[in-house]
């Protein structure tokens, strides 16, 4: 229902960095707060990992969205590309 955790990669060491996020599970998500605190860092993309269920902003980000799920079947998002994690 809110963002718990912001983390801007450096590119240095993705691995490690990416073992630094805090990443909530539970609770609901809005990717409306999302999408405006990430523009707030002027990213070059987004990514969102996610199941994609919680309601979207209106405005698309100036910047490329992807949308991570390992889910078997998640809802379209209504914009960024779609990347599935299932195996």
């Amino acid at each position: 229902t809110k963002v718990i955790s912001m983390q801007k990669l450096d590119g240095v060491d993705f691995e490690a960095e990416i073992k630094k996020v805090d990443f909530a599970r539970g609770g609901g998500t809005s990717f409306i707060e999302v999408m405006d605190r990430a523009e707030e860092v002027d990213p070059s993309i987004i990514v969102v990992l996610t199941d994609l269920y919680g309601p979207f902003r209106e405005k698309q980000p100036k910047c490329p969205v992807i949308w991570a799920s390992a889910e078997d079947k998640p809802p379209e998002p209504p914009y960024g590309k779609l990347l599935s994690l299932t195996a």
